[in-house]
């Protein structure tokens, strides 16, 4: 705010001490309150102040409504800086910029541990079954009873020697 301004501020600070029925700021006041709000905007007081009434059942302070613009201008700058992270990605995300170097070390490091996991062993249902017993027995995981009766008779069949007739 400039002090240029400073005249708008008083006469919206003095309607706001007749609405809360309280005395009008002095010329000392004034000087504080433009010192307090020289880095807002007087738009942006004014705004503060034209909504006060609807929410606050005492007159505002310097620090109150700077604190408020504060805010508000945060969250415009943090649109603003979403719109134009938005704007811009629309080119970055197009497929052609997406696709890499084959043979950065990155991806190639990928393909590796593509490559490895690929060549463990798939999991089956005996897998399944041992370690859920196992849970359950441990009381990592409460047992659900037909699961658990599922998987000890998985277990049985495959701990049975060849041969063995259960």
């Amino acid at each position: 705010m400039r002090s240029e301004e400073l005249p708008k501020l008083r006469e919206r600070l003095m309607e706001l001490a007749d609405y809360y029925q309280s005395k009008e700021p002095s010329p000392g006041a004034m000087r504080v309150w433009l010192d307090a709000l020289q880095e807002c905007r007087l738009d942006d007081v004014l705004w503060v102040l034209k909504d006060w009434p609807k929410s606050k059942p005492k007159p505002p302070l310097a620090a109150e409504i700077l604190t408020i613009v504060r805010t508000k201008l945060s969250d415009r700058l943090e649109s603003e800086a979403v719109q134009r992270a938005l704007d811009g990605r629309k080119q970055a995300i197009a497929p052609e910029r997406m696709k890499g170097d084959p043979k950065s070390p990155a991806y190639l490091k990928f393909k590796e541990d593509m490559k490895a996991l690929k060549a463990q062993p798939k999991p089956g249902p005996k897998d399944w079954a041992f370690r859920y017993v196992a849970r359950c027995e441990s009381g990592e995981i409460p047992a659900q009873l037909d699961m658990l009766i599922a998987a000890k008779q998985i277990v049985a069949e495959f701990s049975r020697e060849p041969g063995q007739e259960g």
